[in-house]
């Protein structure tokens, strides 16, 4: 890593900037090229630095009907709609008649009432 971010490093205030009214443009030209390896240098190492992103095993999403969901729980799909009914139970009404259970949600709540 070059001297001129160093500040980076340890937190001090960067150095003060030449005139930039006394230098050529190939001056100017060489001081962009030392600022943009600088740059990179500052973010690949905060990019190794940053911690790998935690995956979680892929759990199954299927749309239940209530009595594939009943039989994940073992009850009946009488019972689980009346849960459904008064929100025991997570549900989506997808209309008047039609209630369907999605299966990650149920397996959610059975892992948080087990607790």
């Amino acid at each position: 890593m070059s001297t001129d971010n160093a500040f980076v490093d340890s937190g001090s205030s960067p150095p003060m900037l030449p005139d930039l009214s006394t230098m050529t443009l190939a001056d100017l030209e060489a001081r962009e090229a030392d600022l943009h390896r600088s740059l990179a240098e500052v973010i690949a190492a905060k990019a190794q630095a940053r911690p790998a992103p935690v995956v979680e095993p892929h759990e199954p999403d299927r749309s239940l009907t209530p009595a594939e969901a009943g039989a994940v729980l073992g009850i009946s799909a009488k019972k689980i709609l009346a849960m459904a009914r008064v929100g025991t139970v997570p549900s989506t009404k997808v209309s008047h008649k039609v209630v369907r259970f999605r299966e990650r949600d149920l397996r959610r709540w059975i892992s948080a009432r087990s607790r």
